[in-house]
């Protein structure tokens, strides 16, 4: 990155949208020889820093540079070799770098830095509920947030730069902006003291919304949704409102089932009975009382099936009561 005093053996200049290199003078290689000539020599603006990527290493950042292109000159991808205090650090690759742009370039492990990524418990809340035609439209606010706990095991201060996953349906709360954004991350810088360690905290929130259908819906999840702090006293009266009266109607369900319940029963105990009254004589005692119950159970049947009729001419009632309610209501 320094001055080699070499000098350049050739020139260079845009042909249309390309960049070409022109050996000044020719170059005469003897056969089956070779020869390095010296294309680019110019210093270049680099500064040393530590890259942290989870997904790369979970413990140790990278050693790296963050490399401008400050020769005026395209710079060609390939790989470099990169020397710290004239001792050779490690090898890398970069791309084409354009006269002015920087580009991080990392070359090897840096185990005088460690870093901790830590995961806290998000939230989830609910910011807001609508009713829209028997529907609940539900927003959610969704907090996450992650602690970076970087420790500096060296003897002079260390630049880390920090890359976060970037979620493009994410909003990134805390740090308010990154130094950088990839497609792919957010990249944050912290400054570490030799022997100190310092924390980055990234907080992200996710807003989402889901519907709910208000007939089919589970009534606790209806009444943990009215309890919500975040939802109007309109909003929060239907909903009580719904819910007694779906219980009602649940209520109504419940009682018709049972009846069905006892006609089955009482169905199946006269066909125990006719089975046994089958085998007797008809002027016997117990084929009498037999068919004395036989009576009775007709009787009983017949008003538990005038019973039942009722219960479900209300449950209809109600039924159609509580879509009629849900059909047009619109409530914020």
């Amino acid at each position: 990155m320094a001055d080699s005093g070499v000098s350049s053996m050739a020139a260079a200049g845009p042909v249309g949208e390309l960049f070409q290199y022109a050996i000044d003078q020719p170059v005469t290689v003897a056969r089956q020889k070779s020869a390095m000539l010296p294309i680019v020599n110019a210093s270049v603006e680099a500064q040393k820093v530590s890259i942290y990527n989870e997904s790369v290493q979970r413990k140790f950042p990278l050693n790296g540079l963050r490399l401008k292109n400050t020769t005026g000159l395209h710079l060609m991808q390939g790989p470099i070799t990169v020397f710290d205090a004239g001792s050779y650090a490690g090898d890398a690759r970069i791309e084409d770098l354009q006269p002015n742009e920087d580009r991080l370039v990392s070359y090897a492990l840096d185990l005088k830095v460690d870093v901790e990524p830590l995961a806290q418990g998000g939230t989830n809340e609910i910011t807001s509920i609508q009713i829209r035609k028997g529907v609940l439209a539900v927003n959610h606010r969704l907090l996450q947030s992650k602690v970076y706990t970087v420790r500096n095991k060296a003897a002079e201060k260390r630049t880390v730069i920090i890359e976060h996953p970037f979620r493009s349906d994410w909003k990134l709360i805390e740090p308010p902006k990154p130094v950088e954004r990839t497609p792919s991350v957010y990249r944050f810088q912290v400054t570490v003291e030799p022997g100190k360690a310092e924390k980055l905290t990234v907080n992200e929130e996710l807003l989402s919304s889901e519907s709910v259908g208000i007939l089919s819906a589970d009534l606790n999840l209806l009444l943990q949704y009215s309890r919500g702090r975040a939802i109007s006293s309109k909003v929060k009266e239907t909903l009580e409102k719904v819910v007694a009266m779906r219980n009602e109607l649940a209520d109504v369900q419940r009682r018709g089932a049972q009846v069905n319940q006892q006609i089955n029963d009482i169905t199946q105990e006269q066909t125990r009975i006719r089975d046994n009254m089958k085998v007797l004589a008809q002027n016997s005692e117990l084929y009498t009382r037999y068919l004395k119950k036989f009576d009775e159970q007709e009787t009983q049947i017949e008003r538990l099936r005038e019973q039942l009729q009722k219960l479900r001419e209300e449950e209809t009632a109600r039924q159609k009561q509580l879509e009629d309610y849900l059909a047009n209501l619109q409530v914020d």
